[in-house]
């Protein structure tokens, strides 16, 4: 029974989520990179997508405060899903600009599903009899897997021109997780305390541990120097280079099937060392850099792909590690401000990298950015390199 609902929760609600994520995250950035490259605009555009994830992120906590966690998820899965199928209507009568506003908001209240989802996965868990990190690991592994197909069938479809099959799938996709969420989430048990769920709780010292900051800094570091490369900088290159929409949503797909192959790992794996954790991480942040090196590169299609699922592979581990060790360094009624908050940190580390690039893409070329970003990522690897003994000393 328990293995029903799981399968349940994660084709009726996870894979078709992640699907219309995969969706949006190649059709907004290829057609804003499409009509913005070489302007001043670049940049501005490609941040509003990030933005709109600040948003959600922000509405999260007071929304949730006052509905909770469960409510709040359902009824922002819900403005998502019309904002969708509005956006889509828009397009396809030509009127791009209102559209394309409809999709932001859509990711807004996207983020905040997303967020309420999150903070009650421990909860789910354990309803579930699972190791957290397992639970984790199959989650995302998942929601890659819809993400990846996603990403790949808005690239075909893009190359073929067949956007308005595209957005009716992406349309009927939402409307799945729109339906399916009340049925399938588990519902609150009880209305959490009111003073818990304030800001606050999150100040004393004990909750922001040496390995919970360390794990901050590094996510919003990340956001500022590898975010902008899906947002801007790889729809850039390969635009620049005439390579077609397809070869982006392959990259996507690519992606996805090697963070699904090295999230297979945690399935096996139910603790970790801190100093494991600190190699798992390390390891990750090294594979965002000869990623990023490979696109300044940019090999044949087929060298670039394999790099591309090689690179995911090896930095896939470190997701669920991260997420787990953020959940439970605070306590159930406070997860979801913790969640708002790293997530503003590092949406708006993303906002501020992406409008940088696109500024900095103007004088030094897509190429010279690339190679910025690839060396701007040595002296996080060398700082967590040289902090390994410390953790490995923590009880």
């Amino acid at each position: 029974m328990q293995v029903d609902r799981l399968l349940a929760l994660r084709t009726a609600i996870v894979l078709p989520g992640a699907f219309a994520e995969g969706v949006l995250a190649v059709v907004l950035p290829w057609f804003i990179t499409q009509a913005a490259l070489g302007t001043a605009w670049l940049g501005v555009l490609s941040a509003l997508l990030v933005a709109s994830g600040i948003v959600g992120t922000v509405l999260a906590t007071p929304v949730s405060r006052r509905l909770g966690s469960w409510r709040m998820t359902v009824y922002a899965a819900v403005c998502s899903s019309l904002c969708i199928v509005g956006g889509a209507v828009l397009w396809l009568a030509d009127e791009k600009l209102a559209a394309l506003l409809l999709a932001l908001c859509a990711m807004a209240a996207d983020t905040m599903a997303d967020l309420g989802f999150s903070s009650r996965t421990p909860v789910i868990a354990r309803l579930y009899k699972l190791p957290l990190l397992k639970f984790f690991g199959g989650n995302w592994m998942w929601a890659i897997v819809g993400f990846a197909l996603g990403g790949s069938v808005a690239g075909w479809c893009i190359s073929a021109n067949h956007m308005a099959s595209l957005l009716g799938v992406l349309s009927v996709s939402s409307i799945i997780v729109t339906l399916s969420l009340p049925k399938i989430f588990p519902r609150d048990a009880r209305r959490l305390p009111e003073q818990t769920s304030h800001w606050r709780a999150l100040l004393p010292a004990g909750i922001w541990t040496k390995q919970v900051l360390v794990f901050v800094i590094c996510i919003v570091l990340l956001s500022f120097i590898y975010g902008p490369m899906d947002n801007l900088l790889v729809p850039a290159q390969l635009a620049s280079h005439h390579r077609p929409a397809s070869v982006f949503g392959m990259l996507v797909t690519a992606g996805g099937l090697g963070l699904t192959a090295g999230l297979a790992i945690t399935q096996t794996q139910h603790a970790q060392s801190a100093a494991g954790k600190m190699w798992i991480l390390w390891l990750g942040i090294a594979a965002a850099m000869f990623q990023i090196l490979l696109m300044w590169w940019l090999p044949g299609n087929e060298l670039l792909i394999a790099g591309t699922f090689l690179t995911a592979a090896v930095f896939a581990p470190a997701m669920p590690m991260i997420e787990s060790t953020l959940l439970l360094a605070v306590k159930a009624p406070s997860r979801t401000v913790m969640l708002a908050i790293v997530g503003t940190l590092a949406s708006a580390g993303d906002m501020l990298g992406t409008v940088v690039a696109g500024w900095a893409v103007q004088y030094a070329g897509v190429g010279g950015v690339l190679a910025g970003c690839a060396l701007a990522l040595c002296p996080v690897l060398v700082y967590l390199y040289t902090m390994r003994s410390s953790f490995s000393r923590r009880p």
